[in-house]
């Protein structure tokens, strides 16, 4: 299961503005899984391996947050498209009701209303008492490290740090193909994504580690997100199934470049750029 947290920046920001640091929980969403038929051993193995890793709000603690950027394109449209119609199809089959929301529109804009953003915001005041984004989200991303929080006398090391490693790095190709549906730690949340790989993430974990903030999954699936639902419902792997076998891979054979990636701290962005 993949770990996406909405979390903000910290109670100061960058340039000095105060905004609060909000966790959408959403506690009464893990009480079925609380009280389903998983013994207890089980079901403690499977929180303790999701299990939230951002220390709690602290005065002086930045959100940071290191992703790739990926541009929504008319093939990528096509394919979440009809894997939203397939994914609609299978839950009328079984006669369960199910919003999904996708996270652009159709001019491949990415949603900007407030109950189609489930991921973070940085922007000082973005971040709604529901936990969603104001201001939604300004592209698809592709997480390269766990949500965390630094210490301020930390940020000048830590970005430089980086620069310095990341900018060793050549740029490189990501093909973009196949689904997967996952589910985040708390299951309030699902989602539908494509499948990527990458090798980045060593290098990062290596520099989360010397700051004390938590690496990447020791598993890590690599995934850019398109749409999402309410709970755990597209966790379904009859439903991953169908999409993996009913849309075709030619629909969307998509190459992104990466020559830089996004260091977000606070509502500072920092581009890493590579060779």
């Amino acid at each position: 299961m993949s770990r996406l947290v909405d979390y903000s920046d910290s109670e100061e920001s960058l340039d000095g503005n105060e905004c609060s640091v909000q966790l959408d929980l959403m506690q009464d969403k893990k009480s079925a899984f609380n009280n389903s038929k998983i013994n207890k051993n089980e079901k403690e193995d499977v929180l303790d391996w999701n299990c939230l890793c951002i220390p709690k709000k602290v005065k002086g603690n930045w959100a940071v947050h290191v992703s790739i950027q990926v541009e929504i394109s008319d093939s990528l449209l096509k394919f979440a498209s009809e894997c939203i119609k397939t994914s609609f199809e299978h839950f009328n089959t079984k006669k369960i009701t199910c919003e999904i929301y996708e996270l652009y529109d159709n001019r491949l804009i990415i949603v900007q209303d407030t109950l189609n953003s489930p991921f973070f915001s940085f922007d000082t005041g973005a971040v709604e008492s529901d936990g969603f984004c104001d201001d939604g989200v300004s592209s698809l991303h592709i997480s390269l490290t766990r949500p965390a929080f630094i210490k301020f006398h930390h940020i000048d090391s830590f970005v430089k740090k980086c620069k310095s490693l990341i900018s060793n790095l050549s740029s490189f190709e990501l093909l973009l193909g196949g689904v997967v549906c996952l589910v985040n730690e708390n299951f309030s949340r699902s989602f539908i994504a494509t499948k990527v790989l990458l090798r980045v993430v060593e290098i990062l974990n290596s520099i989360m580690q010397e700051f004390g903030l938590p690496p990447f999954h020791s598993i890590p699936i690599f995934h850019c997100s398109f749409a999402w639902a309410h709970g755990d419902i597209l966790f379904d792997k009859e439903l991953e199934a169908k999409l993996s076998n009913e849309i075709q891979d030619d629909i969307m054979i998509d190459k992104v470049y990466v020559s830089s990636i996004l260091l977000k701290i606070g509502n500072t962005d920092f581009d890493l750029h590579l060779k």
